[in-house]
């Protein structure tokens, strides 16, 4: 029964992180477009994106793997 708790958490949690990327996403896609497709914004978003799929892949693991 509790795996089947942690599983649906981690389901819950990856649907909630998945909304707010694809909101930033559009959000970033929005500014970049009202500056031209300005390359530091292009780079910092493809900065945060590599942050962010960092820090959810660490707490993913962290999560599977912490209570071991």
């Amino acid at each position: 029964m509790h795996a089947i708790i942690s599983i649906g958490s981690i389901h819950h949690l990856e649907d909630n992180i998945k909304r707010l990327v694809l909101a930033l996403h559009k959000r970033i896609r929005e500014v970049e477009r009202r500056n031209n497709h300005s390359s530091f914004v292009r780079e910092m978003s493809k900065s945060f994106f590599i942050v962010v799929g960092t820090l959810l892949a660490k707490s993913v693991i962290d999560y599977l793997f912490g209570n071991m």
